[in-house]
């Protein structure tokens, strides 16, 4: 046992048994149970308490300014409670001025648990009190600063917003909050803390309207909201200022005219981990690009009727085009066909499966240990060979007699990565069978009399199960996506939704087929190799990959043209006769991900209807007994239903068992001649994702950034694209979500919820609890800034005196960089109680342009006098001029485009929009109440005595850089908001 020692604490404890207002007591003792007392010793017993002048020798206290000498702490009195001094109030603290900043800092007697859960507002809480005598809560951000320290620990309460002028606060310990080992208060903790704020006035007595602001001027990234989706890029967030984004990087290339044609005759191959091509004006080649980790930049590209473009390597491949991208041939990214197994005999060498090309993950390789047997064939690869990522290898298949067919072995999964497609009909519960590689399947199973290698009684082996998905089932398959959508964006429901993927994906690769073993012994696994006892499994096959085309102009596929991604095939196991296929069939690979986007159309318009140009269908799995199904087969002769394990109609269906019947029956209507169990066979690979982000696919058919098929209506789009793209449902052949472009011509930003504060608590019944909103430069009616032939349009100034007023000769230069000017016309109060609202206004002075970097109010007498200074960036002002007219001019934003202050190209706008709301129960935002988007802030005023009540405020800025549809290109002019403000009175 440690010894416990004291030295003899003196504490004082208020009515509520709480505060420690001294304490050097340090208790040791041994931990007695499995709780936190086992980690950490308890220093001080009881729970944590704050310390109070003068008995201690540190204590709370409030912080001013922002600095950390100007203090002002509590002490106690003889109740126990804890003040500060008789007579000061704790200043309000506005956004505007830094001057009136507080924080609160709490000295604790001994350390405090660090958790998250315990240094929080609902743990530590400052409070106000209403006129009911009810206290309320303050927004503020909770901070551990210190912890473990020689007095125990520091925490700084800092209130976010104003604080309600002239009323009571304090601080309150809520019973929750523990220190190092969980002890707690029995009670909360209130009257250690207590203080009064201030109130804004000019006689330092009745109270008068004030104003604060929220300046936002992007240095940091604080109040952007990078959580909420939008329905655009995102604009990008300082340092320099809100810009709108263009995040397309394509350059067009070597000189800016970089034309990439495929030879006519060709098959090129455009390798991702590099590749040298040739190109220039018109395809002539008299540039070369260096294409590195399956990047092409380009101006445009072609591929002739004549020609293809095959990707294949480890990584993704991204074409940028500046110009336009026109298919007439093939594109495509297709997973590699598992091979044959040809050799005989040979278990000793393994059957690797095919590799995925663009990302796509290798099959899984069959018979892989070379010195005993193989239990089972190997799971694909996930996209960019994840181990274990792709389809199960089949079980491998034993029996002790000589007869073949009697160890013939389980097929090997197909891989997986988009969703099942569904059949136009019955219903959306029953997959599309029609043609492959539209479901994942799982490998048959084998011979009804071998053995199963994982369970040596079991009869018979079973096939591999389709890979896993890359996707969660949180959200289910409305998030299974890249990038942003408006889903049900045609109907008042419309919401956004964020896709899970965090960068372009690819397919996975199918898993190898089973070993066909014969153990003469009748024990598996047999003590030794023999090669003519062994029939071998085959590799699965590969997935496809991705592709992504970003391109400024048109993507337009022609009527040979075609864009894939398909999985490679699945083979055939190891034959004894002829095509008897004893060892396992392998799983395809799964479809890959074909992502499009244009600034300006997709043209499908030239492609025979029915003909499936874009395609990212999953491979076919290998065939199985007696060569039926699978790849070797004519693919509408030989359709399978899903079967895991046994195939037993109704068994392991993968949507539900009741309707399982149904769907079989479905499927056979469509094709006669079916063969549901293929023994040995593969699974198909499942299919891949297909995206097609475009501006606009509102109203007609005709007004879409897609150009369809045929007649031009989006029905036909199911006709030609497989499977169908996210976002269109193919039952009812529409758009119903649409994908939200990565760039374009529009982006937007938006702010979190700005807490305002107590700004519309009272702080006596003589004054009012109104609160108005002032902004001014964009049209109230649409919120675009306003501008006149390319210039933004200045706001009427507020002051403007002439030169000189004689009688108290004013305006005058002061010093280099200061004007004094005569304040008693300045049009509203508030510019007197808080001059730092004028920071960054304009000021005129003769021809010269400044910007007001500080202001200062003073009287002397009757005379007002306003001192403005100028930024260091601007001219020196020289006190030996004259001065002539001289104008304040409010700015509420400033804009700037290519380096040039209050450019706003005719070709751009600016939308600036807000939104208030109260708070809830827990002090926090009140989404559900919270007001409509609005481009007037004026009609998010409140009026006295309002039920309406305001606490937190947000903004939203949307650029359009291509103003009616203008072409864009790498040097579009791009606007930036320097800074934005939002003041309020109140």
């Amino acid at each position: 046992n440690v010894p416990s020692t004291s030295s003899g604490a003196t504490t004082v404890r208020s009515t509520s048994n709480a505060a420690l207002v001294q304490g050097s007591t340090r208790t040791f003792k041994t931990p007695v149970s499995n709780q936190l007392n086992e980690l950490f010793l308890d220093t001080v017993p009881g729970p944590p308490s704050p310390l109070l002048r003068p008995l201690s020798a540190t204590g709370c206290y409030v912080e001013v300014g922002g600095d950390p000498d100007d203090r002002q702490y509590f002490e106690v009195d003889l109740n126990g409670s804890g003040s500060l001094p008789a007579g000061y109030r704790v200043p309000i603290n506005l956004y505007s001025d830094i001057s009136s900043r507080v924080a609160v800092v709490l000295e604790f007697n001994q350390a405090v648990s660090p958790t998250a859960e315990n240094i929080d507002a609902s743990r530590l809480q400052l409070q106000y009190k209403l006129d009911s005598g009810q206290w309320t809560r303050v927004t503020a951000e909770v901070e551990l600063i210190a912890n473990c320290t020689e007095s125990g620990a520091t925490v700084r309460i800092t209130p976010v917003g104003v604080l309600p002028q002239g009323r009571e606060l304090r601080v309150v310990i809520s019973p929750q909050f523990e220190d190092l080992v969980g002890d707690r208060n029995i009670v909360q903790v209130d009257d250690f803390a207590n203080m009064d704020s201030d109130f804004a006035s000019f006689d330092g007595a009745t109270p008068v309207a004030t104003a604060d602001q929220f300046l936002e001027e992007f240095v940091n990234k604080q109040f952007e909201d990078r959580d909420s989706a939008l329905d655009a890029p995102r604009a990008d967030w300082g340092p320099s200022g809100l810009k709108a984004s263009f995040a397309f990087d394509g350059t067009g290339g070597p000189g800016g005219e970089f034309d990439f044609h495929v030879p006519p005759n060709t098959d090129f191959v455009f390798d991702t981990s590099s590749t040298l091509i040739f190109g220039g004006p018109g395809g002539v080649p008299q540039f070369s690009q260096l294409a590195i980790n399956g990047r092409m930049d380009v101006r445009n590209l072609f591929i002739p009727s004549s020609s293809s473009m095959r990707i294949q390597g480890p990584n993704p491949a991204t074409i940028l085009a500046s110009g336009t991208v026109t298919i007439e041939g093939k594109l495509s990214v297709n997973g590699s066909n598992a091979a044959q197994v040809f050799t005989l005999n040979t278990p000793y060498q393994p059957e690797p499966g095919a590799a995925g090309q663009g990302g796509g993950g290798d099959g899984g390789t069959a018979s892989y240990l070379t010195n005993q047997v193989t239990p089972r064939g190997e799971n694909g690869y996930g996209a960019f060979n994840s181990p274990n990522g792709g389809g199960e290898g089949g079980e491998g298949g034993w029996s002790p007699t000589s007869t073949s067919t009697n160890r013939r072995s389980g097929g090997g999964g197909g891989g997986v990565f988009g969703h099942d497609m569904p059949a136009n009909t019955p219903g959306a519960f029953c997959v599309d069978q029609t043609i492959y590689g539209l479901d994942a399947e799982s490998g048959f199973t084998g011979g009804p009399n071998a053995f199963s290698t994982q369970d040596t009684s079991r009869q018979p082996p079973w096939g591999g199960h389709v890979g896993p998905s890359p996707f969660s089932e949180l959200g289910g398959t409305d998030n299974d996506f890249l990038g942003t959508k408006r889903k049900d964006f045609d109907t008042s429901g419309e919401t956004l939704v964020t896709g899970e993927l965090l960068t372009a994906h690819a397919g996975a690769g199918g898993g190898a087929g089973g070993d066909g073993t014969r153990v003469p012994s009748g024990s598996y696994p047999p003590a030794n190799l023999i090669p003519a006892d062994s029939d071998k499994g085959c590799g699965g096959g590969g997935g496809a990959g991705a592709l992504t085309i970003l391109a400024l102009g048109d993507i337009k596929v022609g009527s040979t043209g075609s864009i894939t991604a398909i999985g490679g095939h699945g083979s055939g196991g190891e034959n004894t006769s002829g095509t008897n296929r004893i060892g396992g069939g392998s799983g395809g690979g799964s479809g890959g991900h074909l992502i499009l986007q244009t600034a300006a159309q997709i043209d499908l318009s030239a492609v025979p209807t029915g003909f499936k140009a874009i395609d990212a269908r999953g491979g076919e799995g290998g065939a199985g007994e007696n060569n039926l199904g699978g790849a070797d087969e004519n693919e509408q002769a030989q359709i399978r239903r899903d079967a895991k394990h046994d195939g037993t109609p109704g068994a392991d269906n993968p949507w539900i068992p009741e309707l399982d019947a149904i769907c079989v029956a479905y499927t056979i209507s469509l094709v006669t001649g079916q063969t549901w169990i293929v023994r040995a066979a593969g699974g198909d690979g499942g299919p891949g994702v297909i995206q097609m982000h475009v501006g606009n696919l509102s109203g007609a058919d005709s007004l879409h950034d897609i150009v369809y098929p045929g007649a031009g209506f989006a029905s036909n789009l199911a006709s030609v694209v497989q499977p169908y793209p996210h976002g269109y449902d193919g039952i009812v052949k529409r758009w119903v979500d649409q994908l939200l472009p990565v760039f374009g011509r529009i982006s937007k930003a938006q702010t979190e919820w700005i807490p305002l504060g107590g700004v519309t608590v009272a702080p006596d019944s003589s004054a009012t609890d109104a609160l108005s909103f002032l902004f001014d430069g964009t049209d109230t009616g649409t919120g675009l800034v306003d501008s006149t032939a390319g210039v933004v349009t200045p706001l009427a100034p507020i002051l403007a005196p002439a030169s000189p007023i004689e009688a108290a000769g004013l305006p005058e230069i002061t010093g280099t960089r200061t004007i004094r000017m005569d304040a008693s016309g300045l049009p509203d109060d508030i510019y007197r109680l808080n001059p730092s609202l004028l920071a960054l206004f304009g000021l005129k002075i003769g021809a010269g342009q400044y910007t007001v970097a500080s202001a200062e109010y003073s009287t002397e007498g009757a005379n007002q006098y306003l001192d403005l200074t100028v930024q260091s960036t601007d001219p020196v002002l020289d006190p030996n001029t004259t001065v002539g007219l001289v104008e304040l001019i409010p700015r509420y934003f400033r804009v700037t485009t290519s380096g040039t202050q209050d450019s706003l190209p005719n070709s751009s706008s600016i939308r600036i929009e807000f939104q208030a709301t109260g708070e809830n129960a827990q002090g926090n935002p009140d989404e559900a109440g919270a007001s409509a988007w609005v481009t007037d802030i004026s009609a998010l005023d409140t009026t006295a005595g309002s039920a309406t009540v305001r606490r937190f405020l947000r903004y939203r800025v949307s650029f359009d850089i291509a103003v009616g549809g203008a072409p864009l290109n790498s040097s579009t002019p791009r606007p930036t908001l320097e800074f934005l403000r939002m003041p309020f009175k109140f």
